[in-house]
C-alpha cells in the first residue's frame, strides 16, 4: 500500500505541475507577446504604388494562437493622392522566427482580405494646351480633348466623371511581408514592418508597398 500510495502521490504532483506550469510556459511562448492576452495597436506609415504615394493610418488587434503563431486583424486608411484614397480590412498570420520570450522578435506575415478604393475620376484626364475635359469637342463625347493636335481617346459615357464624379470599388487583396516586434515593457511594444499589398482588380494586379510602425498595448 505504501508503494501504491507513493505512485499516486507522484502522479498527483506531476499533474499539478502540468496544470500550474503548463499555462505559464505556453503564455511565455505566445507570439503576440509574453502571453495570449490580446494586443491592440495603432499604426502610421506610408503606402506607395503605381505612381501614387500617401500617408497610412490604421490599427489592429492581435491574438496568440499557438507558440510562434499570431492572428492579426487590421484595418487601414491610405491617402493615395490626386483625389484618390483607399482602405483595407485584412486578416493575417504572423509567424515568429525566434522564441517570443525574447525582447526583440523578427516575424513574417501572410494574409488576405478586401481593399476599398475611392477615386475622383474627373482628375484622371489632365488638361493640356489650355483645353480640358470640360472644353472643346471632347466635352460632350465622353473623351478628353487635349488641344495639341492629338485625337482624343474615346472613353464610353464618362461625362459624369468630368463633373466631379467618384468611382468606388471593393476588391480582393493579398498581403505578405515581415517586421520586428520590440517589447518596451510588459504592456507596451513597438513593431516596425514592411508589407506588399497585392490588389486583385479584374484581370489586373496592383502592388502597393506599405511601410509602417505600430505601437501596441497588451491587456
Amino acid at each position: 500500500m505504501q508503494i501504491q500510495g507513493t505512485k499516486w502521490g507522484r502522479a498527483a504532483l506531476a499533474g499539478l505541475a502540468v496544470v500550474t506550469l503548463g499555462p505559464a510556459a505556453s503564455a511565455e511562448a505566445a507570439p503576440g507577446g509574453r502571453g495570449f492576452a490580446p494586443v491592440v495597436s495603432i499604426r502610421a506609415g506610408l503606402g506607395s504604388g503605381e505612381g501614387t504615394a500617401g500617408a497610412l493610418l490604421g490599427g489592429s488587434i492581435r491574438f496568440g494562437l499557438a507558440p510562434r503563431l499570431t492572428l492579426e486583424l487590421s484595418g487601414d486608411y491610405l491617402d493615395r493622392g490626386r483625389g484618390a484614397s483607399g482602405g483595407s480590412a485584412l486578416a493575417s498570420l504572423l509567424i515568429a522566427l525566434r522564441p517570443t520570450s525574447e525582447k526583440v522578435v523578427p516575424f513574417v506575415a501572410v494574409g488576405g482580405g478586401v481593399f476599398f478604393s475611392n477615386e475622383d475620376r474627373g482628375q484622371m484626364f489632365p488638361a493640356q494646351g489650355g483645353y480640358g475635359p470640360m472644353h472643346g469637342e471632347g466635352a460632350m463625347s465622353g473623351a478628353p480633348w487635349y488641344g495639341d493636335g492629338r485625337a482624343p481617346e474615346f472613353v464610353p459615357d464618362r461625362r459624369a466623371a468630368f463633373y466631379g464624379g467618384r468611382d468606388s470599388s471593393a476588391d480582393g487583396a493579398l498581403s505578405a511581408g515581415g517586421g520586428i516586434r520590440v517589447d518596451l515593457g510588459h504592456e507596451l511594444s513597438v513593431m516596425p514592418d514592411a508589407r506588399a499589398l497585392v490588389v486583385l482588380r479584374g484581370g489586373h494586379a496592383e502592388t502597393i508597398g506599405v511601410l509602417s510602425v505600430s505601437l501596441g498595448y497588451r491587456f
